[in-house]
This record gives C-alpha cells, structure tokens and sequence, in this order.
C-alpha cells in the first residue's frame, strides 16, 4: 500500500507543537492540508538517496512507494524542518521591536538564535539518518 502524505505529516507533527497549526486545522482543515503538504514536498530532494521513488500524486495525497519506518521517519525530519524553516524566515522575526526596551529587543533576538539552532540541530539529525539508512543498505549500492 502507498505511503500517504498523511502518514509522513502525522509523524512530523507528533514531533512538534504549533498552536498556529492547531488553529488552521479548526478553521480551514483544507488550508491546513495545502501548508502541510508545501512542507512535505519542500524537501523531497534532500532525501535523494532514497532507495525507492520519490514520485507523488497530487490528486490522492500519497506517493507511489510503500515507505519503510526508516524512510518514513526521515521524511518526517524533514517535514519538521520545513516547518522550522517557515517559522525562522517569517519576516515578522526580522522586523524591530516597537518598543525601544532591550530586553524585548534581546529576547526577539535570543529567540531567533534559538531556532536557529534547533534548525541547525534537526538538519544534523536526518543528515545523519540519510547516513544511517545508506550504510543500512550498503550492499544494495555496491551491486
């Protein structure tokens, strides 16, 4: 049976909280689906090593591979790091602060510093996985 983009993004989203995405799924559920299959697809080609097609259909949300818990749990990684990349660009993190209080204006910064790790840290995580998954099938590489 066909992996559904279901199937990855229920995974990433078991990874992260986001009440923005709790309030889009209440109020537009299909607009929920539209943003959460961009983050899906956003990344597909970082994951080129993978051993089975990459190839989707738009129209039944599912891709035309029966995925592994390996290969699923990578393409979650990097749906979470889609997410964290549409929450670190949101240009609302660059603007000033209106108030000229430092401490507001370091924890803006601080804040961004933060994810920027944690974006750093995820994008390290499934690199490593993708690693993980090519030794895995080292023999299937060689022949």
């Amino acid at each position: 049976m066909a992996t559904t983009f279901d199937d990855i993004i229920d995974m990433g989203l078991s990874k992260v909280q986001d009440y923005k995405l709790d309030q889009l799924y209440s109020v537009n559920p299909q607009y929920f689906q539209v943003i959460t299959d961009a983050f899906l697809k956003n990344h597909l080609g970082d994951f080129s090593c993978c051993r089975q097609s990459l190839d989707y259909d738009v129209s039944t949300r599912s891709f035309v591979s029966d995925f592994t818990t390996q290969e699923k749990d990578i393409l979650s990684d990097l749906w979470v790091y889609s997410w964290l990349e549409w929450h670190i660009n949101n240009v609302t993190q660059f603007e000033n602060v209106l108030t000229d209080n430092d401490y507001k204006r370091h924890s803006a910064a601080e804040n961004l510093k933060q994810k920027s790790e944690y974006f750093d840290r995820i994008r390290e995580k499934y690199s490593q996985r993708m690693i993980d998954y090519q030794l895995s099938n080292l023999a299937s590489y060689i022949a």
